[in-house]
């Protein structure tokens, strides 16, 4: 079986009316004994995290339907180890209103260092769509992996066709960025909400058509609004007035004293080994050549991050027309017309080795802010870089998107964001 075959596909759109998904049915290859007790492990396992998080991991959908004329949301669910299966009928007069938005996941294999795989039509983004109800406190949420999700107008597209079918008329969108689209859905009008544009023709989101007011949606930008005083990073932002000057300072960083002193005693580590055996040096040359180097390059890298770690300050000066980067040792300036662009760049770091499940080992998330220019082949200047953030991917993310966007208006040029992985 194709991995394709197990990724829900559209299997009726009556826009406004009916909505359906389907896929096929798959379960994990265990057999024999010791299948048996894998599967029972997985089990145990998934009971375990959905004490956690609240959220059956073992079972997937593999039909999902919206009927406004029926009056009904039905979804179809199996056991990817049992292979069991489940149905419920959810009456949309209970439904209060309906989240449907992107989530985070990481798109390299467990363990893997290498790049991450684009998104694609057989590499759809993960989107929920999450139920609420009028009267029961708990929201159902729906998990879902269809074919041909693969960027954010196609989210909103499909969240669209999901809510207009389950007769829900208006919409707020809650994020839209170039990474991730939220929106909330109602039956009822409330501050904030506007018309659900309902799509006029069926979904074919392999020829990647999406209609126009989903795609109007995804393309604006609805993003935290920025808190240049709680930027969460080393930087400071010292001056923000885009038109004007932005200027981040960084301040010296502790580990800079302690590099230094390291740095003089690498230097000083080949001429201690030769004093200490001065009455017989001639008999070990070979330890204190050995010594020296190691003493060299202990204190070049010690050196190196010394350097690193000096105070640093990133300026932009309209009036100048110039972008100033770098510390008291070294600078680069270039002019604002050699700036090409800005990126936003989501950096995933794992702590540890890569095979390491104790505590020890973790996974971190930041951005970093990169001017990339004209003439540059390289990877550009890098402007400001949030703080790691454990576990957490959206929170630098959050911090940083604003501040990119607002910038890159200042300055008139276009902006991308890199995603983590």
């Amino acid at each position: 079986m194709e991995h394709s075959d197990v990724l829900l596909k559209v299997s009726a759109d009556d826009p406004g009316r009916q909505f359906a998904l389907e896929s096929a049915k798959t379960t994990l290859p265990l057999g024999g004994a010791m299948g048996a007790l894998v599967g029972g492990a997985i089990e145990v396992l998934g009971a375990l995290a959905s004490a956690a998080t609240g959220e059956e991991r073992l079972w997937r959908p593999w039909r999902l339907r919206a009927d406004r004329v029926a009056g009904l949301l039905t979804i179809g669910e199996y056991q990817l180890v049992r292979g069991e299966e489940r149905s419920e009928s959810i009456a949309l007069a209970s439904v209060e209103r309906l989240v449907v938005r992107t989530v985070y996941r990481r798109r390299a294999p467990p363990g893997s260092s290498g790049t991450a795989e684009p998104f694609s039509i057989t590499n759809p983004r993960l989107v929920e769509a999450i139920v609420h109800f009028r009267e029961e406190p708990r929201p159902r949420t729906i998990p879902l992996d269809v074919l041909g999700i693969d960027t954010v107008e196609k989210v909103a597209d499909l969240s669209y066709r999901l809510g207009a079918a389950m007769g829900l008329r208006f919409q707020h969108v809650v994020r839209s960025d170039p990474r991730r689209f939220e929106v909330e859905m109602a039956g009822v009008p409330a501050p904030g909400f506007d018309a659900l544009p309902v799509p006029e023709a069926a979904a074919d989101y392999a020829a990647g058509r999406v209609a126009r007011g989903a795609a109007e949606a995804a393309r604006s930008i609805v993003a935290p609004a920025l808190d240049v005083a709680r930027f969460p990073a080393d930087w400071r932002v010292t001056r923000w007035a885009p038109g004007d000057e932005v200027q981040f300072d960084r301040p010296l960083q502790g580990s800079a004293f302690g590099c230094l002193f390291v740095a003089a005693g690498g230097l000083l580590l080949g001429p201690a080994v030769w004093f200490m055996f001065r009455d017989t040096a001639g008999t070990v040359v070979t330890m204190l050549v050995v010594t020296t180097l190691v003493g060299l390059l202990i204190s070049a890298i010690a050196a190196a991050v010394a350097l690193s770690s000096l105070a640093q300050r990133t300026r932009i000066s309209w009036t100048g027309q110039s972008l100033t980067v770098g510390h008291a040792l070294r600078r680069r300036q270039v002019r604002l017309d050699e700036i090409r662009a800005l990126e936003l760049r989501c950096i995933r770091r794992r702590v540890g080795s890569p095979h390491d499940t104790s505590s020890a080992a973790y996974t971190e998330y930041l951005c970093a802010l990169r001017a990339t220019l004209r003439a540059d082949t390289g990877s550009g200047l890098e402007l400001v870089r949030t703080h790691p953030f454990r576990h957490d991917p959206e929170t630098p993310y959050d911090a940083a998107l604003p501040l990119a966007a607002e910038l890159a208006k200042g300055l008139g040029v276009d902006w991308t964001v890199t995603d983590y992985d």
